[in-house]
């Protein structure tokens, strides 16, 4: 990283191509199932041309991308890699040394329900300057209106050696529905909705765990499975979602949703991610009333 006289941080060359080659290295089935991602490092700059905090992420999501929920409107949870990519790799521009980020949460405010015509979507990411680790943004859609912000927390740690071979097509056809492009095994357990993975192995990250992406995605899914006996349909507005363990694919993966507060306009739920049976990730998601 070199500093600027304003004491703003830039992203030397060495740091963009080792983030640029990470960046295609970790592209895999996440990326490629949620609107055939693309990401990318940039230097912004302001309007006087000064460069500005060094790491801003351009990640492109076509609007394919987004499936239908189980209540049959598009899924909130569908930009859960889109942003945890923004974010991530955001996060790694900034690092100071060659460093890797792995989530520790993320938090997402959506402003508009994301669209269901094939518009384009566009996450930003940006590192904080104050809190090492941190970056935050948004995902707006081609004509320009912003859908939801989004923040992240990560944790660094060294930098992967190499990322496992990925098949590098994209000509894939992916369902509609969240349920089948997950093909999840839905059922009821003692009052809570219990989401299950068939197959983790599509939806592994460049180190070998459940993407956090696909987590969000998920989480979400299972949610809004626990709104459907509402009287009023019901859509994410807000959720935060923290990663405590790695998500192995070597293990059965599901999510547990429980409601908290069942209220007529809005509802809070506890989205617990089990590997095996290790509570991995915690959901807080609010749905309200349309």
């Amino acid at each position: 990283m070199s500093i600027l006289g304003n004491g703003v941080a830039t992203i030397d060359e060495e740091r963009r191509r080792a983030v640029a080659s990470s960046i295609r290295a970790s592209r895999g089935g996440p990326e490629r199932a949620f609107g055939d991602l693309v990401v990318e490092l940039v230097d912004p700059t302001d309007d006087r041309g000064v460069p500005g905090a060094g790491g801003l992420v351009e990640a492109h999501m076509h609007g394919s991308g987004v499936r239908f929920g189980p209540d049959g409107l598009p899924a909130a949870g569908s930009i859960g890699v889109l942003v945890d990519d923004a974010l991530g790799f955001a996060i790694i521009g900034a690092s100071t040394g060659h460093l890797w980020s792995v989530s520790l949460e993320v938090s997402i405010d959506f402003l508009h329900p994301l669209p269901s015509a094939p518009l384009r979507l566009l996450a930003t990411g940006r590192p904080g300057n104050e809190v090492a680790g941190y970056g935050h943004g948004a995902v707006t859609t081609s004509d320009g209106t912003v859908v939801a912000h989004a923040r992240q927390h990560g944790r660094y740690v060294p930098a992967p050696h190499s990322f496992p071979e990925l098949p590098a097509s994209s000509a894939e056809r992916f369902p509609d529905t969240i349920e089948d492009l997950l093909a999840t095994e839905v059922h009821h357990v003692d009052g809570a909705v219990v989401l299950r993975l068939a197959d983790a192995g599509p939806w592994l990250n460049g180190l070998g765990v459940l993407h956090g992406g696909v987590a969000i995605c998920a989480a979400e899914a299972a949610a809004a499975h626990a709104t459907l006996d509402a009287a009023t349909t019901m859509q994410t507005t807000s959720m935060t979602l923290a990663f405590t363990r790695p998500m192995s694919g070597e293990h059965d993966l599901e999510f547990r949703a429980r409601t908290l507060h069942g209220g007529r306009t809005a509802r809070v739920i506890e989205v617990v991610g089990y590997a095996g049976d290790r509570p991995s990730t915690f959901a807080r998601i609010i749905r309200q009333a349309l």
